[in-house]
């Protein structure tokens, strides 16, 4: 199979991850922190590291066949805004992540970033039928071009998580990470901007 990060990179980043978003009440593996309580520069400059390694990872490029189901496309249409991350079940503070913004149409998606360039999108696949439901971002331009994200996702109203592994190709089973197992998973909000 495919793989995002090598085993020692992908246990790493969740180190890193870990360290840098874990407050100081849970001993000496929060951040380095200064008298002010600032992350110190050593601090920002490993999870900066981490995060670049993990943007840049490739995605899996195999392809697949789904059903598209037109009722569930169109429940995730609109603007989502992320308001919630977690790497391995570790929390990761929301302006840390790439995306600023996710604006599904029912069969695309397109990712903005802080300066609301849009840095990848592509086709939308949803199947609602399977549980969990799935969702596949199929990468058309940016870094994801030719290459198959499988997610699974969760939508409650205005709330809207999404879950894959950024380590294989394979669709995750639940929301919850296995014990070597880095699931990226992110919760937006529904948003008005247009």
């Amino acid at each position: 199979g495919c793989s995002f990060v090598s085993c020692g990179v992908r246990r790493g980043l969740a180190d890193i991850a870990a360290r840098c978003v874990r407050g100081a009440a849970t001993g000496d593996a929060g951040p380095q922190r200064d008298r002010g309580g600032q992350q110190t520069i050593a601090a920002r400059d490993e999870f900066a590291h981490a995060r670049t390694v993990m943007q840049n990872a490739p995605m899996c490029s195999d392809s697949l066949e789904t059903r598209h189901d037109a009722h569930a496309e169109s429940s995730l249409i609109g603007n989502w805004v992320p308001i919630a991350a977690y790497i391995a079940g570790e929390v990761v503070p929301v302006r840390e992540l790439r995306i600023a913004r996710l604006v599904l149409d029912g069969t695309s998606y397109a990712i903005h970033d802080h300066e609301q360039r849009v840095v990848d999108s592509g086709d939308l696949r949803v199947d609602a039928t399977v549980t969990p439901r799935a969702l596949d971002l199929v990468g058309g331009a940016g870094p994801a071009a030719g290459k198959t994200m499988l997610a699974i996702f969760e939508l409650d109203s205005n709330l809207l998580t999404i879950c894959y592994d950024m380590e294989t190709n394979r669709r995750p089973a639940t929301m919850e990470p296995l014990e070597d197992q880095l699931l990226l998973q992110i919760t937006y909000t529904r948003s008005a901007f247009n």
